[in-house]
């Protein structure tokens, strides 16, 4: 069965995942690989009272299932790198809750 929301899908991302990190070294970021999905903004306030997230999470990623997609993941978007902070499985494919990646985490993110 295909998605039937697939043709709203007009956005490429590219998925990362933080290699390496110890303490007192951030790691690296190794790409997965890229991915074709929806970003629709997302309030904060419905954010901290469905999940009880801080108000830092600004999009909500709609796309078919795929094993890129994993909490604790970065994506690529704009210009500027969001924490998937939650992946929930729909029917016919997942929905991710992204949250805007803390100023001191850009400068290890190449």
């Amino acid at each position: 069965m295909t998605d039937p929301f697939e043709r709203f899908y007009d956005a490429k991302t590219e998925v990362y995942e933080r290699e390496g990190e110890s303490y007192g070294d951030k790691g690296v970021m190794k790409p997965l690989g890229s991915l074709v999905c929806d970003l629709q903004p997302y309030r904060a306030d419905t954010n901290e009272k469905a999940y009880g997230l801080e108000n830092d999470t600004v999009y909500t990623l709609y796309s078919d299932n795929s094993d890129l997609l994993g909490n604790g993941r970065y994506i690529l978007f704009g210009g500027e790198y969001y924490l998937i902070a939650g992946v929930s499985p729909r029917r016919l494919g997942c929905t991710a809750v992204l949250r805007r990646t803390r100023y001191e985490d850009r400068d290890y993110i190449r």
